[in-house]
């Protein structure tokens, strides 16, 4: 089992010093999320008894221009991890703790203690879930009929 929760550093880190040309910054942020989940793929399809979890990105507070590019990259890594899904059952998107829950420390990077706490426990019980829960691969069962029985 693998919790993957570190896209907003990748990003933030990607896209650094690119501000001033959107373009090249919306390159490298996409590139960025590509490398990640291209690795996840390839990990869930050398190791499919290994379950994973990507945990969305928190915000960036600190970050200025994360906010604004925050409904992109999550509708990114969530269509690229349902792809990833539809061929791998072991891989899940887990929902970070909610926007209204981010609580940052003054460097506006860093939850406060409590929040970090909270994330954690969030995270770790949303992964749990999605490690136990029974994976159907329905890609073995194309063949049945709509009743779930076999066509003759």
């Amino acid at each position: 089992m693998a919790v993957i929760s570190v896209f907003e550093n990748i990003i933030a880190d990607a896209a650094k010093g690119l501000s001033k040309d959107p373009e090249k910054m919306e390159d490298a942020i996409l590139k960025s999320i590509d490398g990640v989940l291209d690795l996840v793929k390839t990990t869930a399809d050398r190791m499919p008894q290994t379950k994973l979890a990507i945990v969305t990105p928190l915000q960036r507070l600190a970050v200025a221009w994360f906010s604004e590019k925050e409904v992109q990259i999550y509708d990114y890594i969530k269509k690229y991890t349902n792809n990833i899904s539809m061929s791998w059952n072991n891989v899940s998107l887990i929902d970070c703790v909610c926007k209204s829950l981010q609580q940052f420390d003054k460097d506006g990077v860093h939850l406060t203690v409590d929040l970090a706490v909270c994330f954690l426990e969030d995270m770790l019980g949303k992964s749990e879930a999605a490690f136990k829960s029974i994976s159907i691969d329905l890609t073995k069962t194309a063949a049945l009929g709509a009743s779930g029985h076999g066509t003759m």
